[in-house]
């Protein structure tokens, strides 16, 4: 009996070590590889990656240098946006301005703009993270002048080049240079069109 049953335990034990064998390479080659696709170093964006994808809010304020018709000003805005991939967010942005009339004419322009933003962020070994982005929307103006105040929508677009800096996982300064186009607003008597470049200094949390 020893004789057959010392055989079968020698097969059942080489095949369990065996089947051992496998599953751990199995197992080491799927860490592997689902560490090495989620890693800072396949990303090269280390020191801080823990903050992946997520929930994130951002405020920004500079400075707006309309093309022409209009004077310049300052320019404020307010984001909310979802970071799906270390590199890719896209984010919900409203803006507001207000620019006075260039010339003798008197008055102001007050410029609103609801956009939805999609970016492309170039990630490297530093705390520095270049961007770039194009966002699309609705632009609402209000004009007030001395013989004149009217309102008007138009389509808006703009496009964006700038740069974060990581302080930690979750906080980050902005910095960027946008070029913001709302096309032709359809006044009687006055040209406040909206086209300019703003260049923004602003400050991102992600959750």
């Amino acid at each position: 009996m020893k004789k057959i049953l010392l055989p079968i335990m020698a097969v059942l034990l080489s095949a369990t070590a065996f089947s051992a064998a496998n599953a751990a390479d199995r197992t080491a080659t799927t860490t592997y590889k689902t560490t090495s696709y989620h890693s800072e170093t396949y990303y090269n964006w280390n020191p801080f990656s823990a903050q992946t994808t997520g929930l994130y809010v951002a405020g920004a304020a500079g400075g707006s240098f309309p093309d022409d018709n209009l004077d310049d000003s300052g320019v404020y805005s307010v984001s909310l946006g979802w970071q799906f991939h270390p590199m890719v967010r896209a984010e919900l942005e409203a803006a507001y301005r207000d620019n006075d009339l260039d010339g003798a004419r008197a008055g102001d322009a007050e410029t609103y703009t609801y956009m939805l933003n999609a970016f492309w962020d170039i990630k490297n070994d530093t705390r520095f993270t270049p961007y770039l982005g194009v966002g699309a929307g609705w632009a609402y103006q209000k004009l007030d002048a001395t013989d004149v105040s009217e309102s008007e929508n138009n389509f808006v677009y703009q496009g964006i080049a700038g740069v974060s800096f990581n302080i930690d996982n979750n906080w980050a300064l902005t910095a960027d240079y946008r070029y913001v186009d709302a096309l032709n607003f359809d006044y009687s008597t006055v040209n406040a069109d909206y086209s300019a470049h703003e260049v923004k200094g602003g400050l991102r949390y992600t959750f």
